[in-house]
Order: C-alpha cells, then sequence, then structure tokens
C-alpha cells in the first residue's frame, strides 16, 4: 500500500486556491508531487493580483503599534523654562540682598585691622563706630528736683531725659556726628473728664537757641495717667545747660519750663480777694459768691492768647416754694460797661429747690489786661451785681 502524503495541520492561512499552482520549492520535492510540464499553466488562467484573497485565507495579524498618551515632552519643556528662569531670579535676588546686608553691616561696625588698631567705617552719611573709636555720648536730666507743669487741665511731669549718640544694634555702636534727645513725659488727668490736646507742637530749645520740634497730639481718660517718649535728632555737641521744654497750641498761651534746673512756681492759677452775698426777692433766692481765681486752664482747654480764665464758685439756695429756674442767664460779667456771658458752666440739677442749697462753677473768659469786672446775679430787672478785683 502506497503512502497517502499527509496533509498539514490547519491555520489560520487556509488552503491555496486549486486553480492556483502548487507553488515550487527547492527540491526534493513533496512525495507524489509532479512538476509542471511544458503546458502548465492552463489556457487562460490569470495570475491573482495584489487584491486577490484565497478562499478562507486570512491575512496574518499585524502587530498592534502601541498608543502614545501622557503629557508630551516638549510641553514639560516649555512649563521647566519658565521655572528655571523664576528659581533665577529668587536665587540671585537673595545673593544680591545677602551681600547688601553684609554691606552695610561692615560700614556700620568697627573693623579690625592686622596691626591691632580699630577703623570705623563711614556709611549711611555719617561716621559710626565702635566706643574705641567713637566717644560715647551720655547726659542724663537728673531725676529731682521734678521738672512739671500743667497745660489743659493735664499734668505733665519730665520722667526721663537723655542725650546720647548710640545707635541701636549689638554690640553697642556711636556716632561721631550726630546724637538725639530721648524725652520720656508722665501725663495725668486728675478731672472727672477726658482731656485732649490737639494740633500741639512740643519743642526743645537749646542753648544756641536752636529749636527741635515734634507734632503733639495727646488723649488721657478721666482719672487716668500715661508716659509717653518723644525722639529729637539733635547735633553730638548738645547739652542740657540753659535747655528749655516748651508746649504750645496755635492762638493758645504756651507753657516753657527749664531742663538744666528747677521749675520757677507756675503764675497760674491766682486766687482773687473776691466776695459777696446777694439776696434777691423775686424769685426769692441766695446767692453766696465764695471764692474767685484766675488760670490759664479751665474744662480741659487752654485760654487763648492773652485771655484768661475767671473761675467763681458760687452758692445758691431758694426759697421760693416750687423752686427756682437758675440757668445761665442767672450769670453775666460786666467789663468796661459791656455784659458777657459764661464761657461754660457747672450747675448741679438740684439747682434752685426749695431750701436746698447747691455749689456751682461759673467761668468767663477775661483780657488779662483787665483790672476789674462786676458779677451780675440773677433774673433780668432783678439783678444785683457784685464787684471783683482782677489784679492779681
Amino acid at each position: 500500500m502506497s503512502q497517502q502524503p499527509q496533509n498539514p495541520p490547519p491555520s489560520n492561512y487556509g488552503s491555496p486556491p486549486p486553480t492556483q499552482p502548487p507553488p515550487y520549492g527547492p527540491p526534493p520535492y513533496q512525495p507524489g508531487y509532479q512538476q509542471p510540464g511544458p503546458g502548465y499553466p492552463p489556457q487562460g488562467y490569470q495570475q491573482p493580483g495584489p487584491s486577490y484573497q484565497q478562499p478562507g485565507y486570512y491575512a496574518p495579524a499585524q502587530p498592534v503599534q502601541p498608543t502614545k498618551s501622557g503629557f508630551p515632552v516638549w510641553a514639560i519643556f516649555l512649563i521647566a523654562i519658565p521655572v528655571v528662569v523664576v528659581a533665577g531670579c529668587l536665587i540671585l535676588s537673595l545673593v544680591v540682598s545677602s551681600l547688601a546686608s553684609h554691606a552695610i553691616d561692615s560700614a556700620a561696625t568697627a573693623v579690625s585691622d592686622g596691626g591691632g588698631t580699630i577703623n570705623a567705617v563711614s556709611g549711611g552719611g555719617g561716621t559710626v563706630g565702635a566706643a574705641a573709636q567713637v566717644a560715647p555720648i551720655q547726659l542724663d536730666v537728673p531725676a529731682t528736683p521734678v521738672r512739671s507743669f500743667t497745660y489743659a487741665g493735664l499734668k505733665i511731669a519730665v520722667k526721663k531725659a537723655e542725650i546720647s549718640n548710640q545707635v541701636l544694634s549689638n554690640p553697642p555702636r556711636y556716632r561721631a556726628d550726630a546724637a538725639h534727645i530721648d524725652l520720656t513725659l508722665n501725663f495725668t488727668n486728675p478731672t472727672p473728664r477726658g482731656i485732649s490736646i490737639n494740633s500741639g507742637l512740643l519743642q526743645i530749645t537749646l542753648a544756641d537757641g536752636s529749636v527741635y520740634k515734634k507734632p503733639f497730639d495727646l488723649g488721657v481718660n478721666q482719672q487716668d495717667t500715661q508716659d509717653q517718649t518723644y525722639t529729637f535728632d539733635v547735633p553730638p555737641t548738645a547739652t542740657w545747660s540753659k535747655a528749655q521744654l516748651s508746649l504750645s497750641q496755635v492762638g493758645k498761651e504756651p507753657v516753657t519750663i527749664p531742663l538744666d534746673a528747677a521749675v520757677p512756681a507756675a503764675a497760674y492759677p491766682v486766687t482773687l480777694a473776691a466776695t459777696g452775698v446777694l439776696n434777691l426777692k423775686s424769685p426769692n433766692v441766695d446767692y453766696t459768691l465764695k471764692s474767685a481765681r484766675l488760670d490759664l486752664d479751665s474744662a480741659g482747654q487752654r485760654a487763648p492768647s492773652g485771655k484768661r480764665y475767671l473761675i467763681l464758685t458760687i452758692t445758691i439756695l431758694s426759697h421760693e416754694p416750687n423752686g427756682a429756674y437758675i440757668g445761665d442767664d442767672n450769670f453775666r460779667l460786666i467789663i468796661d460797661g459791656t455784659p458777657q456771658a459764661p464761657d461754660n458752666t457747672d450747675i448741679p440739677l438740684p439747682t434752685g429747690r426749695s431750701d436746698q442749697t447747691t455749689d456751682s462753677t461759673i467761668v468767663f473768659l477775661v483780657p488779662d489786661s483787665a483790672p476789674s469786672a462786676m458779677l451780675q446775679l440773677g433774673e433780668k430787672g432783678q439783678a444785683a451785681t457784685i464787684p471783683i478785683n482782677l489784679k492779681k
């Protein structure tokens, strides 16, 4: 029995078409295969074209190319460029800042050379050095005697005053071309109302007549106290000899005290020898002038230039069964024949009640040059007067 050729195992490629001649392979040929003769291929046979597909034939699968995903490399470079530029600028800025800081610190610090001497380095418009190069200045105003004054009702005292050329640093350094005054003032308000001083001017005058000023605005609550420090730039030759401290407001009476000696006794307040009693019948009220004084301050205010406050304490006793009205119109001050109303009054609410005695404060502004005045009390048509001598 002859052996039949074995068919190859099936595959995705299928078997060649029957009309296609078998492929020529290199000898030896497969058993049972006959090489085509001269009449092959048969007449009318057409070679399959490129688009021909054998029945049952499947083209071999092509390997699938992986799809690229993720952020493009060129975009990463575009983002990285500004980041690198910004980082470089920051680093350069830090380096420049460090170098500038080092230069400033070097300019303000004494430099020691190889020979052991200390040289002051000039910088910032002035010469700064250690104590071995620039002589320290420290001139303090003694704590005693107390240097104090009153302004607008505030009691103001010099708590500390110092002339120094030290620059704030550690270790200490000193300026050779300039100094400063640190002045600490204590402010006390003993009154039952708050006091404010606005648009003021605080100034120090040295022996050579040079003046150093600072704006002054301050408010102190009733029955309260506080400290404030003011700094003035002065030359290194400044001393406390004949130095003066002043406080002023535009159009107000200023105050000046010495800083190198005891403060002289204040000129105000001045107590006046003025008393008197008026018994008015319509309405039935008794007025008693208990005290009178001149002062530069009243009710948290400073007197205008050339004027003084006349502060009167008047006891009022009403005998009217239903009480009597007592108001600002019951008080007038006549100077050179001209009556004027009070600048301010403090009349308690019970004033004028039947058989009840109260004390009222009545304040007038008077010219400093006025020698005398007449106090008019009571309602119009029923008023009477008490003379007041304004001479100090």
